[in-house]
């Protein structure tokens, strides 16, 4: 079970400390609070609960159902815990692309040699970035049901077909010193926090989106002030590593918590990010690595917001931000040794 981001607390009983979760939706619809010693030991309850819910709601499925079926019913588990407009969007996109496709079959019969060749074939249509966020809600989809034994696939190796690129000029759309201030103020203030916090991040430090989903809480130097992207340190500035701290801070702990103890913070931070080494710096409203077509769609609105009237995409806000350290003094060699890129690509930015 991997462990999203569910509101744990701990509560004190009879002068006995205790792990706490109350769940929305139980297998009878109704709320539930579970209680347990230890944290492993309510992760072990709340997976034995989800497992039970999976198999309930899967006895509602035709009796030879196709791959769609087994998709409703993980999204009708998942929209049981939180009706997130996230995970609706996950459902609507993956059906859009699987539903009456040639892998839209019993999971149990597709193998993962199946998936790859329809994903080589979905290159003539869609990106390399809608592609893999298919590929991975279908993973998460597949081991859901292979932990409750229906037998899966295993589509941990597979790879993904590639089709990005970054040097046509009329994709990078640079945007105005001022665009990107204000495109950080409406993120700021945006409800959808989840989405524009990795919005805030690539506007303060460049790096491509798709990196950002990469990056995990051991990769986070606080004392360095960077972080570690596919083996290179990038620099963090003081403003974001601060923003950075307060996510951070969220995540860790309630946030009466810090108010009450503000000299503790530092010392939480740090805490957090060694007791989750492996944890996504960056997550989705169920938990899960954020992707790339829920932010992307994010950016589009929050820029009409902004009164941009053209389109605006990540690309867009990495090439800015290079375009825009360029012009305040920041040498291509310096650039190239943190952001790679050849020659080539740093001269049509300084162009443009």
């Amino acid at each position: 079970m991997k462990k999203k981001n569910y509101k744990i607390r701990q509560v004190e009983t009879d002068g006995k400390l205790y792990y706490f979760y109350e769940m929305e939706w139980n297998l009878y619809g109704r709320r539930e609070r579970f209680y347990a010693p230890t944290e492993e030991e309510l992760w072990e309850k709340l997976q034995q609960t989800e497992d039970e819910k999976l198999k309930y709601i899967l006895k509602s499925a035709p009796e030879n159902p196709v791959l769609n079926d087994y998709i409703n019913v993980y999204f009708k588990g998942q929209l049981s815990v939180g009706n997130s407009v996230e995970m609706k969007s996950d459902l609507l996109f993956v059906r859009t692309i699987t539903s009456s496709s040639e892998i839209d079959r019993n999971i149990t019969e597709l193998s993962a040699e199946n998936i790859q060749n329809y994903y080589n074939k979905l290159t003539e249509k869609y990106r390399t970035e809608e592609i893999n966020r298919l590929h991975e809600i279908l993973t998460e989809i597949f081991q859901s049901f292979n932990h409750i034994g229906i037998q899966t696939a295993d589509l941990s190796k597979m790879q993904i077909p590639d089709k990005k690129t970054v040097s046509n000029k009329s994709e990078r759309n640079l945007l105005s010193e001022n665009e990107m201030k204000t495109l950080m103020i409406q993120c700021r203030s945006s409800r959808n926090s989840n989405n524009a916090f990795v919005i805030i991040f690539a506007l303060y430090t460049g790096i491509y989106m798709n990196d950002i989903f990469e990056i995990r809480n051991h990769d986070v130097r606080l004392d360095d002030g960077a972080v570690i992207v596919k083996d290179r340190t990038v620099p963090v500035c003081t403003e974001c590593m601060e923003w950075l701290k307060e996510r951070i801070a969220d995540k860790a702990v309630e946030s009466d918590v810090l108010y009450k103890n503000p000299e503790q913070k530092e010392s939480i931070i740090r805490n957090y990010l060694q007791s989750n080494p492996d944890e996504y710096l960056f997550t989705n409203a169920r938990g899960n690595k954020t992707t790339f077509y829920p932010v992307s769609n994010f950016l589009k609105n929050i820029a009409e917001k902004c009164g941009i009237s053209r389109s605006i995409t990540p690309l867009a806000l990495h090439c800015s931000y290079l375009a825009d350290s360029i012009k305040n003094s920041a040498t291509v060699e310096e650039l190239k040794e943190i952001y790679g890129h050849d020659d080539k690509f740093y001269s049509s930015l300084i162009k443009t």
